[in-house]
C-alpha cells in the first residue's frame, strides 16, 4: 500500500515539475508571442581607424607597427594602415601606438603614443540586435626621424 502511494506521488510530482519547467522556458515577451528568446550580453560596436603614416617630406613610411587595444598591424609599402577595436556603442577613446618595426633598415623613426576619439559616432551596418554596427575615422600620422 505504501509503495503504491509513493509511486503515485512520484508520478504526480514528475508531471508537476515537467509542467513548471516547460512553462518557465519562455517568457511573455519571448517565445510565447513569437518574438524570440531573451537576449543576454552587452551591446557592442566596431571602431575602425585608417590612414597613412608619413615623414616630414610627405612620403609614406612602410613597416610601422600600429597597436590599438588588442589589435596589431603594420603600415603597407605606401604607409597606409587600417586597424580596429571593439567596444560599447558610445563615444570612445582608443590609445594607438606607432613604432618603428624594422629598425634602421627603413630609417629610424620615433615612437608616437596618441589617442583617437570617436565622439558621437555614426554607426552603420548594425544587425538590429546587440551589434550596433561600425564607425570609422581617418587618422593620418607624421613621424620624425
Amino acid at each position: 500500500m505504501k509503495a503504491a502511494f509513493l509511486k503515485s506521488y512520484n508520478k504526480a510530482l514528475a508531471y508537476l515539475l515537467t509542467f513548471l519547467g516547460l512553462g518557465s522556458a519562455c517568457t511573455f515577451s519571448g517565445c510565447m508571442y513569437g518574438t524570440g528568446p531573451e537576449m543576454y550580453g552587452t551591446p557592442s560596436a566596431s571602431f575602425f581607424v585608417h590612414g597613412s603614416v608619413y615623414s616630414d617630406d610627405s612620403m609614406g613610411i612602410p613597416l610601422i607597427r600600429v597597436v590599438m587595444q588588442n589589435d596589431t598591424m603594420y603600415s603597407g609599402p605606401e604607409g597606409k594602415y587600417s586597424i580596429s577595436a571593439t567596444g560599447f556603442p558610445e563615444s570612445q577613446e582608443f590609445q594607438i601606438e606607432f613604432s618603428d618595426a624594422d629598425g634602421a633598415e627603413n630609417g629610424s623613426w620615433q615612437t608616437l603614443d596618441t589617442t583617437v576619439a570617436f565622439v558621437d559616432p555614426d554607426f552603420k551596418h548594425g544587425d538590429g540586435d546587440w551589434y550596433m554596427g561600425e564607425a570609422s575615422q581617418e587618422f593620418n600620422v607624421k613621424l620624425k626621424k
